[in-house]
């Protein structure tokens, strides 16, 4: 229990009551009608059993004031059943529980409710999960500080700032803000019905920018910061600038497929278009008169070519001859010239 860690609360009815609470005897006198034992429900898990007998104690010995079992200890009849439901939730977590050990405790509960074999105080108990005793445990120990204070916004944060509790209890805000929204018109599940019933409307939890811890730093109004002289503002990106780089990437990046596909798409049909003439070429020649033509034309150009051919050699031939035959005129020729 965290509030025995500040001595500001040990004065307070809610503290003393806690101690009561906490040390009473389960099972004594005419509370021994609404015990349980472990053979009852077969369960041997004595953290159970233990803790649902002191419930049913305590709940007996509160609906029954006249009795005087809490001394001289004064205790709010309107707060009695938040300050009960602290001490339960405080000791679920406190024995360390686990999910199926809070299953089973609830489920006892819940029976023994219904066969009309429950101490009847004016207090409602409401199945919950271990997550939602958590969440609900947080917004009651932010309850002892507003009740302490008695709702006084500065008196409150000044309690919070000197815990050593503080950034944990500084997250009831969200907690508290998450309930309001979704359990406003819940009322089936648990946890939303002990947050409408019993927190809801009897506490205020202050914004979360509202408090401040010992150990945190806290930036001034001025912008002053410790890390100032290193830190580098980042560049603004305003939005129409990111939407429209956003449109352009994607502008380009169509481009570039669309392109890349194009320039496939025609290598590939160029490919197949070549591979066709060929196979028609093919067809063509072996299988029909085009193959006979084409030889026809090719003999034809032979022949052509042949006989060019032998035209170039006579006529080389008989060039050869008459120099041959003028080569005695040519030397004498010289010769005379030469006298």
């Amino acid at each position: 229990m965290f509030v025995e860690d500040n001595e500001s609360f040990k004065e307070t009815p809610l503290f003393n009551f806690y101690k009561e609470l906490d040390a009473v005897d389960p099972c004594e006198g005419d509370s021994i009608t609404y015990c349980i034992s472990g053979e009852e429900f077969n369960t041997e898990n004595k953290v159970i059993r233990d803790l649902y007998n002191k419930l049913v104690t305590n709940l007996k010995n509160i609906s029954n004031r006249d009795r005087n079992l809490f001394g001289d200890i004064y205790y709010d009849e309107i707060h009695k059943c938040t300050y009960l439901k602290y001490w339960l939730l405080d000791r679920i977590l406190r024995d360390n529980m686990n999910g199926s050990q809070v299953i089973q405790f609830f489920k006892i509960l819940e029976q023994k409710k219904r066969e009309n074999n429950f101490p009847n105080s004016g207090c409602e108990f409401f199945s919950m999960k271990m997550n939602e005793i958590r969440d609900i445990k947080l917004l009651y120990d932010y309850y002892i500080f507003y009740d302490k204070c008695e709702g006084e916004e500065s008196d409150i944060i000044n309690e919070i700032y000197k815990s050593k509790y503080c950034k944990y209890i500084r997250n009831a805000y969200f907690v508290y803000d998450q309930k309001k929204l979704f359990c406003a018109d819940d009322t089936l599940n648990g946890h939303c019905r002990e947050f409408n019933k019993y927190i809801e409307n009897f506490i205020d939890v202050f914004e979360y920018s509202s408090f401040s811890c010992k150990d945190e730093i806290k930036i001034e109004e001025s912008g002053y910061h410790p890390d100032a002289k290193t830190y580098q503002r980042p560049e603004t990106q305003w939005f129409d600038d990111l939407q429209h780089d956003s449109q352009s990437e994607h502008s380009y990046n169509a481009l570039s497929d669309n392109s890349s596909t194009s320039g496939s798409t025609i290598s590939t049909v160029l490919s197949f278009s070549f591979v066709g003439i060929i196979c028609t070429l093919f067809l063509l020649y072996k299988f029909t008169p085009f193959r006979y033509l084409l030889n026809t034309r090719l003999g034809i150009i032979k022949n052509m070519l042949k006989m060019k051919n032998e035209k170039n050699i006579q006529l080389h031939s008989s060039e050869y001859e008459h120099d041959f035959t003028n080569v005695n005129n040519r030397n004498y020729g010289i010769t005379y010239h030469s006298m």
